[in-house]
């Protein structure tokens, strides 16, 4: 039994393993490309690139391990029953129950990883992933002084028409529109450098003229300077605090929302903390099913097929009516316990309908052993 038990187990568990990699592997590449433009826009390093996308692997895994697995294993029970393996083990006096142990147990462990998964390490990937792309988009970026274009942050406009070898910059166009009472004006310069102190940027320029403009006098008034230090930090880094997002935040405060929130966003944090809680349990629902559709009735090809496409299509179905009844809950709270009477009813009802051959069989070895008894008095 060890061996046959290794045996199946090894395939559902390479086949799982490979699909669920090459699937996230897809996914995570396209949705990286959300964030090229930090690259492009922010001069963000690879290194600092594929660290802050690193972060979206965990929440791939938890939507797409469930899938997966189910396809992975409507393909490993197809080619078990196609090739006859099945029927051979079958005909050594194993039972459907024991037949599907493998994938069951692969199935309680998935189960397990990934309730630990939605529990403790999305959330906590959702928050370093927003944190770092926040840092990266209201960080200082030499992509603010991009050359040869108009570059826009906050109404604040500001023209390079070259960076030379040494850093400095040539020809020098600044913008500020009016804020804080104060009146707008615009800058020229003929050259300039930027530096840092402590933790403010500025850029001085040189040779160089500002115009401003008073809409109350309706008048211009311009100077000439030789050197003039204009201060970029409340120009380029960004001192709003980040709105915390449903993802980033843990069970426990989904589950034990502010009093203060309206009614339909309490709904929509409990939505989202059961969403985690539930979903893992469609890895023992789809392997429980599966198994009881493919291991019922004759194990042959002609068979397979039917119940193949029977399997394949309650699988899609359940996934279907599990996901909307959780976003449903989002309108209504029953909708929740419809969603968790739904798939403990199907996982207790694949339980009971694969482990029918138990009770018959054990039934039927008694009346053999109470019918052919040699010790029967007659």
């Amino acid at each position: 039994m060890t061996l046959l038990f290794k045996y199946t187990f090894k395939r559902f568990f390479l086949i799982s393993s490979m699909l669920t990699l090459l699937i996230i592997l897809v996914l995570w590449l396209a949705q990286s490309l959300r964030y090229m433009d930090l690259i492009i826009n922010n001069s963000v390093s690879m290194n600092a690139y594929f660290g802050l996308v690193a972060y979206l692997i965990p929440d791939l895994f938890g939507v797409i391990s469930p899938i997966a697995f189910a396809v992975a294993t409507l393909f490993c029970f197809h080619r078990l029953i196609i090739s006859h393996e099945l029927a051979a083990l079958r005909s050594l006096g194993l039972n459907n129950f024991r037949l599907s142990l493998p994938v069951l147990s692969l199935a309680a462990g998935l189960f397990a990883f990934l309730l630990f998964l939605n529990i403790v390490i999305v959330p906590t990937a959702f928050q370093k992933l927003k944190e770092q792309e926040h840092v990266m988009r209201s960080a200082f970026s030499g992509a603010l002084l991009k050359e040869g274009t108009f570059n826009t942050s906050k109404g604040f406009t500001i023209y390079i028409r070259e960076h030379n070898d040494k850093d400095e910059l040539n020809g020098i166009f600044i913008y500020q529109p009016a804020e804080n009472q104060q009146p707008s004006y615009t800058t020229i310069a003929k050259s300039g450098r930027v530096y840092k102190s402590g933790e403010r940027i500025f850029i001085l320029l040189k040779k160089g003229e500002r115009q401003d403009y008073s809409p109350i006098t309706r008048q211009y008034a311009c100077f000439s300077f030789d050197e003039f230090v204009y201060d970029l930090t409340d120009k380029i880094i960004s001192s709003d605090s980040r709105p915390e997002r449903i993802s980033e935040k843990s069970i426990t405060q989904l589950l034990n929302p502010d009093p203060s929130l309206s009614i339909e966003m309490k709904r929509r944090f409990k939505s989202e903390a059961h969403q985690r809680l539930l979903l893992p349990f469609l890895c023992l629902l789809d392997a429980l099913f599966i198994a009881s559709m493919l291991l019922s009735g004759e194990l042959s090809r002609r068979y397979s097929k039917k119940n193949l496409i029977i399997a394949a299509a309650g699988v899609l179905l359940a996934h279907i009516i599990t996901m909307g009844l959780l976003h449903g809950s989002v309108r209504s709270d029953y909708l929740l316990w419809v969603a968790y009477a739904f798939v403990f009813s199907g996982i207790l009802g694949s339980f009971a309908f694969l482990t029918k051959d138990l009770s018959l069989g054990s039934s039927i070895k008694k009346q053999v052993v109470k019918t052919y008894s040699p010790w029967e008095k007659r």
